[in-house]
């Protein structure tokens, strides 16, 4: 596209504040409900470090504005969820949450300090293999953050403790900074991987809702209506669900045991006596 430095700025202002509200929501649910349960601290982490690094980029790259402040209000909202992971399921108390959160960020503003001066200094010295080094690395860390995530998914075959308003506003500011790349007079590849990468390894989560979600919600009715207290993800769970409703199909044979009519589900007929059954199909076996 042609370069439009007016269409880059609108988009890259409205990408920037989804993505700078984005975290909100996440910390929010987590408040609300005082748990971080289903959400991976080591996702939070490694997402606060990605934005870190793309701090460090967007800043010595003299991206747009608004492609600058976002990163930084996506390290601070970011850390402030992994705060209270720490606090909510590693039972860490409140000063103890607080204080790990204000050493990580004292941190990391000395480490973007010190980078963008380092990464300035190399190209005036005409490299900016550095810089682009930065750019790439935020791009794997959003990438690995994810990874965390996932496993928390497989493992309790549900996606839990993440917040879809957090999702959908990730997604949409991920397409909209894509978008707004192209208004530029040179594509910066950098900055597209990780957006692209970003947007979608998080519409798999989406997908990934709409495929267990379902599944775990039957799973619990079938405990509850059965009075199971066996956890939700573990291989044994299948086994116990199995076995539930082998026992519902036994429960209807004895209760068809005063009837002479063939059950729809099972395909066997009942004697009245209860003494044997013999098969609704012509041609099958009795037992």
């Amino acid at each position: 596209m042609k370069e439009n430095k007016a269409v880059e700025n609108v988009l890259a202002t409205l990408g920037a504040i989804l993505w700078a509200l984005q975290a909100i929501p996440q910390v929010y649910k987590s408040y609300r409900s005082k748990s971080t349960k289903g959400l991976s601290p080591s996702m939070m982490c490694i997402w606060a470090a990605s934005s870190l690094f793309f701090c460090i980029y967007v800043s010595s790259r003299h991206l747009a504005i608004p492609m600058i402040v976002q990163p930084h209000v996506s390290l601070i909202l970011f850390s402030i969820s992994w705060a209270q992971c720490l606090y909510y399921s590693y039972n860490y108390s409140f000063l103890k949450s607080l204080l790990c959160w204000g050493v990580w960020m004292g941190v990391a503003a000395g480490f973007e300090i010190g980078s963008i001066f380092g990464l300035l200094a190399a190209k005036d010295n005409g490299t900016e293999i550095p810089m682009v080094v930065y750019g790439y690395m935020s791009s794997a860390l959003s990438f690995l953050g994810l990874l965390p995530q996932y496993h928390e998914i497989y493992r309790t075959k549900e996606v839990t403790g993440l917040s879809f308003a957090f999702i959908f506003t990730d997604i949409v500011g991920a397409l909209v900074f894509i978008l707004s790349l192209f208004f530029r007079a040179k594509l910066d590849i950098s900055a597209f991987v990780m957006y692209a990468v970003t947007a979608a390894m998080v519409i798999v989560l989406v997908v990934l809702a709409l495929i267990l979600n379902p599944r775990a919600a039957k799973r619990r009715r079938l405990r509850e209506i059965r009075g199971q207290d066996t956890p939700t993800g573990s291989n044994e769970n299948d086994a116990a669900i199995v076995e539930i409703e082998k026992t519902a199909v036994v429960d209807r044979l004895q209760q068809s045991q005063n009837h002479d009519a063939a059950d729809p589900e099972i395909g066997y007929f009942v004697h009245r006596d209860g003494t044997h059954s013999y098969p609704s199909t012509p041609g099958s076996v009795l037992i």
